[in-house]
């Protein structure tokens, strides 16, 4: 299995940061359906995506509650999160949208 893993919320003020792997066995099944960034895709065109994409890997999506964002450096729960669900789910290889400039920075 292949993994890819992205977060959203970083930025919010409120709100849950999201943390979310996507499994697939072939990235050619990927490749096949012309992805681009979601965020020039209508709500209409990411959900016709979203059930393509269930079709062909499998997702897990993890929600941290801000309460569990302010006891923590959001650093580290973010690189916790990733390390569980890569520990889970064991792809061959992991793709991670690394959230900060430079990830060798986190101890």
């Amino acid at each position: 299995m292949i993994a890819g893993i992205d977060e959203a919320g970083r930025g919010a003020l409120i709100g849950p940061l999201v943390v979310a792997i996507f499994l697939v066995d072939d990235l050619r099944k990927i490749s096949k359906l012309g992805l681009r960034d979601s965020k020039q895709l209508s709500p209409k065109q990411r959900s016709a995506l979203y059930h393509k994409l269930k079709e062909i890997g499998k997702f897990e999506v993890v929600k941290l509650k801000p309460s569990q964002i302010d006891a923590r450096n959001i650093n580290h729960l973010e690189l916790d999160t990733i390390t569980k669900l890569i520990e889970k789910h064991k792809p061959k290889k992991a793709y991670i949208d690394c959230f900060l400039k430079n990830c060798s920075d986190i101890n």
